[in-house]
């Protein structure tokens, strides 16, 4: 583990070394069609944004301000200052899908959840407790400050994380989580102010990866972004539309574009497109601009 720093605060992180591209059963997945060839396309296509399959870290903050307990995986899933998070719950998923190897990866190394909260025991000292929160995460990171920022540093309860996450088990597990949360929760979010889904609107490999992207980051903002794009869209083609109607005769008046995107026919593709150029470089979060622009040159969203 290195010891690094982000806006003054130093922890352990593990980079990684596994890309999402190189994950070794795509072939099998698409085989038992629990994934599709797009679907593949989209979460490599979308990925290089994110972390590594075997990615983990401790030096952020969550939104209340406090310390994050750990962020770990391709897709960056957290353990908040309350032992609560996404990463909690994939935990929590696997051990009820496979006990044993729960077992084996995690409780054998001191890592447990219990009721929606990961808590952190260290195995070799019979006296130690269960932490979790800020008392966990200071443990996390007591070997790291200024003076070893850039050289390696232990973090023992951090270094089982690692072991796990490149489980063959627990990389399938990532892999089928970001398709879930594309499929179940993202594309039929409805964009604030309208009354079709992402789904409707999202015909391409980049738009799906574009909200999946904002989604993961900035699950909060997708809706809004999202409406205020069409508002903007819609807004700039109407008025376009009442400055050719100024030119014309009553019967050959132009109609404004339907707000129903299954009417837009042929022309689908091209308002896709303005609209993602559009959503895509001013949705909220950090450096969201350059994470578009990425995927926007990704070979696999094209």
């Amino acid at each position: 583990m290195t010891c690094t720093r982000y806006s003054g605060k130093y922890g352990p992180a593990y980079w990684g070394s596994k890309k999402l591209e190189n994950y070794a059963d795509w072939d099998t997945l698409i085989e038992d069609k629990k994934i599709t060839a797009e679907e593949k396309s989209i979460l490599i296509g979308m990925s290089e944004n994110e972390g590594k399959l075997d990615s983990v870290q401790s030096y952020d903050w969550d939104l209340s301000g406090e310390q994050m307990i750990l962020t770990a995986g391709a897709m960056q899933k957290t353990v908040d200052h309350t032992g609560k998070g996404e990463f909690t719950t994939q935990v929590e998923e696997f051990k009820a899908q496979y006990p044993e190897k729960y077992d084996e990866l995690f409780v054998t190394c001191g890592w447990t959840v219990e009721s929606g909260i990961l808590y952190y025991k260290d195995p070799a000292d019979a006296k130690a407790e269960k932490i979790t929160g800020n008392t966990l995460s200071n443990k996390i990171r007591e070997n790291c400050k200024e003076s070893l920022f850039g050289k390696t540093v232990e973090s023992k309860p951090l270094q089982p994380i690692v072991n796990a996450v490149i489980d063959k088990l627990f990389q399938e597990k990532q892999v089928l989580d970001f398709i879930k949360r594309l499929k179940e929760v993202v594309l039929p979010l409805v964009p604030t102010g309208y009354s079709y889904k992402l789904s409707d609107y999202l015909k391409s490999k980049l738009g799906k990866a574009t909200v999946l992207d904002h989604h993961i980051n900035r699950p909060g903002y997708v809706k809004d972004d999202f409406g205020a794009a069409l508002g903007r869209f819609f807004a700039k083609k109407d008025a376009n539309t009442a400055k050719i109607n100024k030119t014309k005769k009553e019967g050959e008046k132009l109609e404004n574009i339907s707000r129903n995107p299954a009417e837009w026919g042929d022309q689908h593709s091209t308002y896709e497109k303005e609209i993602l150029d559009d959503y895509g470089n001013k949705r909220r979060g950090t450096d969201m601009d350059k994470r578009y622009e990425k995927m926007e040159k990704n070979a696999n969203l094209l």
